[in-house]
């Protein structure tokens, strides 16, 4: 059979939606279908192994202490209140009549029980990222519905580490082979890589869900969920290309909205050899970033803004007097040239001491603006004499350990910086010396000291002046360039109700949302 470009793509969609369409028992006619860009690797994806929280929580299977509104504001969930005894202890009481899954009580020994699985290294499910986080000492069971929780150190901030969906609050009877948590939907089946399906939780304690179920289909090249969704085979595309902006917003039969959030994209940049460790290089590559070409064009003016600093500005955290960097090539050339770069023979490119300047650069699949974002950035490059080698990998991690092991200088990476409202959670992920993905393996001790300052400072004015001060480090160090801030993009056919976006990135699925026939 001969396969025309449109009939290979419909041909792609068909497979993917027949894959999924059988994979659990969920579908039917209040089956909510949700396309998603990524998916879950095991049959049990438990919340507290690697990112699977994120996954679970947006899947509307369970939920934590705290959470953010729509607003961004700090809310009780499965808490009822929070009081701090001591700099290091707080005490929090929990709400009342909720049950997991299972129908087991939510009660302080299950709170225990899912904090200690994921701190414990010992523990099967033990998780460093959010143990380095969280910094507990102790869970102490005061009552039924009360516990004290013991940190480390001093945390200003240690409400808004809670709202982390690792921690989510599952059952004592919770095992390897199952999780039970208390969100308004129950985990039916997943197949790895393919889909997750859930059935309605009917003693949900928020209320019982319209939907009988979902279906999230992992779906991860963008233009097969466009056109699952206009053949009507999704209800939900949650990850589309900025590309096809203009003709879902034309169409009358289907609602899109776009929110904007923490999510930041990115370079990381060797900062300790090769070319970029010279910090005229990295500014000049800073001023020849075509922020705003980007966002015009790649995102079709909906799809995020040009990136400023490692927080989008509306955020309260942000340093107000960060500026934007011009796009000024004249600058980039003079600054290069004092570092040694040049054409110093005519022909057009530019060249470091007899050899070619030439910058290699790794991405991954998964996020739809990255590699065209990435294309016109090492594009415009080319026009001013910079060679470069782009890569975008399937895996995520393999992008990251080529320019971890230094066989990239530049690495495209999304991060969403502020997912738990607390401004702390990106620059210790990040930026600290040492830390999970500080990639680029960047260190400044008076950042380390203040972002230590920064954490546990309890007076408001204090804490921004330090982040403020964090913030203008890394605009003047550069580990990082700071392309574009990405909105969310979402688009639903019209007889899906309830349904919104969520600008914390770490929330979807509610149990309000319904389908209308």
């Amino acid at each position: 059979m001969l396969f025309t470009r449109r009939s290979t793509r419909a041909w792609l969609v068909a497979t993917a939606i027949a894959c999924c369409a059988g994979a659990g028992s969920a579908a039917g006619e209040d089956t909510l279908r949700i396309a998603i860009p990524f998916g879950f690797d095991q049959p049990n994806p438990d919340p507290a192994i690697g990112w699977n929280g994120w996954r679970t929580s947006e899947a509307g299977l369970t939920e934590t202490l705290y959470w953010l509104n729509a607003d961004l504001q700090l809310e009780p969930l499965l808490a009822e209140s929070a009081t701090p005894i001591e700099p290091t202890v707080w005490e929090i009481v929990l709400k009342d009549g909720v049950v997991f899954q299972d129908g087991m009580p939510l009660t302080a020994d299950a709170v225990r029980f899912s904090f200690e699985r994921v701190i414990d290294p010992e523990s099967p499910v033990y998780n460093e990222r959010i143990a380095s986080l969280i910094g507990i000492e102790a869970v102490e069971v005061v009552d039924e519905h009360t516990v004290r929780i013991r940190t480390e150190d001093p945390n200003a901030a240690f409400l808004n580490d809670l709202v982390d969906p690792g921690l989510a609050i599952v059952s004592p009877a919770t095992t390897q082979d199952r999780f039970y948590g208390t969100g308004p939907f129950v985990l039916d089946e997943v197949v790895p890589g393919e889909s997750i399906d859930a059935v309605r939780f009917d003693d949900y304690w928020g209320g019982a869900a319209a939907l009988d179920g979902i279906q999230l289909l992992t779906i991860d090249d963008p233009a097969t969920v466009m056109l699952a969704l206009e053949a009507g085979d999704i209800d939900v595309a949650a990850n589309f290309p900025d590309t096809d902006i203009p003709r879902v917003r034309d169409r009358d039969d289907v609602t899109m909205q776009a929110v904007s959030t923490g999510r930041i994209m990115f370079f990381f940049l060797q900062v300790n050899t090769g070319p970029l460790a010279d910090l005229r290089v990295r500014r000049a590559l800073d001023m020849l970033s075509p922020r705003q070409e980007i966002v015009d064009t790649v995102l079709n003016g909906l799809g995020g803004a040009p990136g400023i600093g490692i927080f989008l500005p509306t955020a309260p955290w942000a340093n107000a007097d960060l500026q934007p960097v011009p796009y000024d090539p004249d600058a980039a050339l003079a600054l290069l040239a004092e570092a040694g770069i040049a054409d110093s023979d005519g022909d057009g490119l530019l060249d470091r001491d007899g050899e070619p300047f030439r910058l290699v650069v790794r991405s991954y699949h998964g996020r739809p603006s990255m590699q065209p974002a990435a294309e016109l950035y090492l594009a415009r490059l080319r026009e001013h004499g910079i060679e470069s080698e782009l890569q975008v990998l399937r895996d995520w991690t393999v992008a990251v350990d080529d320019f971890r092991e230094g066989r990239a200088d530049m690495l495209m990476f999304s991060s969403n910086s502020a997912p738990t409202g607390n401004p702390a959670y990106f620059p210790n992920f990040t930026f600290r010396t040492g830390a999970l993905e500080n990639f680029g393996n960047w260190s400044n001790t008076e950042f380390d000291q203040l972002l230590a300052d920064g954490i546990s400072a309890f007076d408001a004015e204090e804490r921004q002046r330090i982040f403020n001060r964090m913030q203008e480090i890394i605009s003047e160090e550069l580990p990082v360039t700071v392309v574009f801030y990405k909105n969310r993009l979402a688009v639903w056919h019209n007889h899906v109700e309830n349904f919104a976006l969520h600008p914390a990135g770490i929330y979807m699925v509610n149990n309000e949302m319904a389908i209308s026939r």
